[in-house]
Parts: C-alpha cells; sequence; structure tokens
C-alpha cells in the first residue's frame, strides 16, 4: 500500500508538472502579447481625434471645427486671471463671449431663433462642504443667457452650462475657458442648420463658479428661462487636456446613460468617479450640484481629468492644451445636444428613474446595465471565482486544501495590511520632508514609491507563513498548494 501511495505521488507530481511548464518560446510569446497589450490600452487610452480646421468645412458643413473654438479660448486666455469682481472677469471677458454670440446671430440660418439675455443677480443660500455647513450670499453676478429655439410649441429645453471667471492665480484655459470656447462653437453649429431642434437649447456662460457657484444658483433659482430646463449638461475642468470624463450622471435618470451610449462617438465614463465625488471623498463641486438641488434637473457632468497638477494654477494655459483636445470634447458634447435636444424624454413627464452601471472599454466601447444586473453580475463572478478552482480538488482532502486556502487567505490580509503601513509611511515622511506630491507631475515615479514596497510587504508576509507553515502530512503537490493558496487570495478579492 506505501508503495502505490508513492507512485499516485510521483503520477500527480509529473501531471502538475506537465500542466504548468511551458517551453520559453511559449514564455516568450505570452511576454509579448502582455507588452503588446499594455502598449495598445496606453496609446487608446491617450489617443485624441484629429482637429478639424476652417478648410473643412466644405466637405462637413454641420461639424464641430475646433479651429474656430482655438481662437476664442485665446483670447479668454489672454485675459489671464479672471476671479468674479475683476475688470478682467466683469468686463473683458463678458464683453467678449457677448460680441461672439452677436456675430453668431449675424450669421444664423434664417429658419433660426437667437435669444440673448444679460442677468445680473444677487441671492444667497445655504451649502455644505467637507462637513461644514455655511451660507453664501453675493451680489450682482453676471450670467450670459443664450435661447436657441426650438421647433416644439412646448418650452422645453435643454441646458449647456459652463463659467468664465477663473481662480485669481490661473488664467484658467482649461477651467474654463475650454468648456466656453466649445459651448460657442456648438451654438455657432446648430444656429447654421437649416432645420431647428425638437426642443430648445439654453446655454449658459455664468461668471461667478469659483466664488462657491453663485451664479449658477442665480440662474437656476432667478431667472424666467430655467424653468423649461429639463436636463443640463454640465462642462467643467480639474486637470489640463485629455479625455473628457463622464464622472456624474442623472442622479438615478438612467436614460441620460442610454443618451450617451447612442450620441457619443469617443467614449470616456466611469461609475467609480460617480461613486468617489458623491461619497464627498473629493473636496470639490461643480454647478452640478446648484442644478440638480435647487432646479431639480437632472443632468452629466463633464471634465478634464489629466495633468491635475496644473489645476487652479497660473500652469493652466494654452500652452498645455491642444486643438485635438478641443475637438474630441466639442464631438461629444455636440452629439450629445443633438441627440438631447430631438429625445423624447426630453418632454417626457414620468421617466423612468434606477442606479445605472457604466464604463468604457478603453475608449472603443461603451457599457452599461442597471445596477440590479450589476449586482447579479458581481455575484456570479464571485461564485464562479470560488466554484471553479475547487473543482480542480474533487479528489483531494477537504482540510488539506481548506487549510491551504486559509493560509492564502490570512497572507493576503496581513499583505494588504502592512503594505498600507508601508505605502502611508513613506507618505508621510515625503511629508516630513517638505515633498508632498513631488511624483504627481511623473506619475512614472509611484512604481518605485508605492508599488515596489507594497509589493514586497506582500512577498515579507508570504515568506514569513513559508518559513514557519509546514503541513508534512498534507497529500496535495507543491502545485496544488500553490493554487490552493490562490484561491484563498480569491476569497480575498470576492470579499
Amino acid at each position: 500500500m506505501p508503495q502505490q501511495k508513492r507512485v499516485r505521488f510521483k503520477e500527480d507530481e509529473q501531471q502538475v508538472k506537465n500542466l504548468h511548464h511551458l517551453e520559453s518560446g511559449a514564455v516568450y510569446s505570452a511576454l509579448l502579447v502582455v507588452v503588446g497589450c499594455g502598449l495598445l490600452t496606453s496609446y487608446l487610452a491617450t489617443r485624441l481625434p484629429p482637429a478639424l480646421t476652417v478648410g473643412d468645412l466644405e466637405r462637413a458643413p454641420n461639424a464641430f471645427i475646433a479651429e474656430r473654438a482655438w481662437a476664442s479660448l485665446k483670447t479668454l486666455n489672454d485675459l489671464g486671471p479672471k476671479p468674479a469682481g475683476s475688470q478682467a472677469n466683469e468686463v473683458l471677458a463678458y464683453e467678449f463671449l457677448l460680441k461672439e454670440v452677436q456675430r453668431i446671430n449675424a450669421s444664423k440660418h434664417d429658419s433660426q431663433q437667437l435669444e440673448v439675455d444679460s442677468q445680473t443677480v444677487t441671492g444667497a443660500f445655504s451649502i455644505s462642504l467637507l462637513n461644514q455647513s455655511m451660507t453664501s450670499v453675493y451680489r450682482n453676478v453676471q450670467n450670459l443667457v443664450v435661447r436657441l429655439a426650438g421647433s416644439d410649441v412646448r418650452p422645453h429645453a435643454l441646458l449647456l452650462n459652463c463659467h468664465f471667471d477663473t481662480v485669481a492665480s490661473s488664467p484658467g484655459a482649461s477651467d474654463d475657458g475650454a468648456s466656453c470656447a466649445v459651448m460657442l462653437e456648438i451654438l455657432r453649429v446648430l444656429s447654421r442648420r437649416p432645420v431647428r431642434t425638437r426642443h430648445t437649447v439654453t446655454f449658459l456662460f455664468n461668471g461667478a463658479e469659483e466664488t462657491m457657484l453663485q451664479a449658477a444658483h442665480g440662474f437656476i433659482t432667478q431667472h424666467p428661462w430655467a424653468a423649461n430646463v429639463r436636463a443640463f449638461l454640465n462642462l467643467e475642468s480639474s486637470g489640463s487636456g485629455g479625455k473628457e470624463v463622464l464622472f456624474q450622471a442623472g442622479p438615478h435618470h438612467p436614460w441620460l446613460i442610454e443618451a450617451y451610449a447612442r450620441a457619443i462617438r469617443h467614449p470616456f465614463a466611469h461609475t467609480v468617479g460617480e461613486e468617489i465625488f458623491q461619497l464627498g471623498l473629493i473636496p470639490s463641486d461643480t454647478d452640478f450640484r446648484m442644478f440638480r438641488d435647487y432646479g431639480e434637473v437632472p443632468g452629466m457632468d463633464f471634465a478634464h481629468i489629466a495633468n491635475g497638477y496644473r489645476y487652479h494654477t497660473r500652469y493652466d494655459s494654452m500652452d498645455f492644451l491642444s486643438l485635438d483636445v478641443l475637438q474630441r470634447t466639442g464631438d461629444n458634447v455636440l452629439a450629445l445636444t443633438r441627440d438631447l435636444a430631438e429625445s423624447d424624454e426630453l418632454a417626457a413627464s414620468d421617466l423612468p428613474v434606477g442606479e445605472t452601471v457604466f464604463f468604457d472599454f478603453i475608449g472603443l466601447a461603451f457599457v452599461h446595465y442597471s445596477a440590479y444586473s450589476g449586482r447579479l453580475i458581481n455575484l456570479a463572478v464571485v461564485v464562479l471565482s470560488l466554484i471553479v478552482p475547487l473543482m480542480c480538488f474533487a479528489r483531494a482532502r477537504f482540510d488539506d486544501v481548506m487549510r491551504e486556502i486559509i493560509v492564502g487567505l490570512v497572507g493576503t490580509v496581513f499583505g494588504t495590511v502592512f503594505s498600507i503601513i508601508a505605502c502611508t509611511t513613506i507618505a508621510r515622511q515625503l511629508d516630513f520632508f517638505g515633498k508632498s506630491m513631488t511624483w504627481y507631475t511623473n506619475t512614472h515615479l509611484i512604481l518605485g514609491l508605492y508599488c515596489c514596497p507594497a509589493l514586497l510587504a506582500h512577498c515579507f508576509v508570504y515568506l514569513f507563513l513559508t518559513t514557519f507553515y509546514t503541513n508534512s502530512k498534507s497529500n496535495l503537490s507543491l502545485g496544488q498548494m500553490t493554487q490552493a493558496r490562490l484561491i484563498g487570495v480569491n476569497v480575498f478579492w470576492s470579499v
């Protein structure tokens, strides 16, 4: 009997060796596939569509032209910082936007009807930020409001919003001059179409966002056109350049996500961003809050997030933007505006509500489904990730397998704890030496500063377990023990 047992163990070890042993050619091929996928993903993550110029108008008369938007952005950028109350904001920027709208009005198609209103508004509201309640009082903040009338007799409207004020330290090319330039070009394109959109499109250029969202509050609570707004698109920035990300939607209006899926040519959206933002983990806010809370209007929040170290600094200038950035944002927002302005949902009185899970796949496809479906998918993945590996141990002793699973789970838990301790210690030391966030302009430094110490912490924990834990009575081969411990890792991530 002992002899038969030894023979069976040798056969098991041979099977494990055959299963896990790869020839060098296969190893190199697998490595090339992994590296190739990484390079392709990196390329797709940063790819931007080529910018259109005025010369492309003949073949694409209804397209967004980045060159024209770039000219508008240059004027706003050259004005320098434009804080609310300054001459640059209250006079120069406002007059430039008004003149651009007047030029657009003069060149619009005869079938279009364009109305312009200058709003100077005073008010107050309560707001809570960083667990602190406060009252914001404002006086004589400015809004430039433009309305492009729709063909429907009902006055339902879609609102597009941006702000032309900046913080005192920044020219605000990305936050939020680029959005103003994009909206001007969208207004220009829509106004030159021979056919009106079904619903009215209202453009709000607000002059006091950086002062706690005051101008947006003044519009949504006091302007007569605000009562007709049924949905909004808010264009923001917390970085400089790159792709605009959809990071808030609704809330609880899945039809907006469906419109995004239909219309957007270059998707970039993540539910995770929405959850992080709405949980208050990011100490910031946008005009989305004003429209949602005081107007009870659903909408979508877009922002450029690349190169966030330039946000609210003197480096937020045109030097770090490109025509391609404006083209991508313009293509997406124009397509979404057209879709919503023609949609049945904008006029519907009773729309379905609920939570939606959404994300894009490296910019090539957009995926969305209900939160209920998401829970079912998560549950199925968790169950399968545990059951499928366990099926390989159908003939093994249950207690041997469970013992190794527990070792894998305990090792992962302690590895995670010590990884957090290691990374926190490094971060505190950087703070102590006055080097906080110094890695931010070169994010590859994260690999050495945080990723390597985190991996080392896991390695040391497993080395400790391997040194002090042995199970000589186990019937599992080395390959099976490794596989069982990986199931423990699976349990950690499943939880």
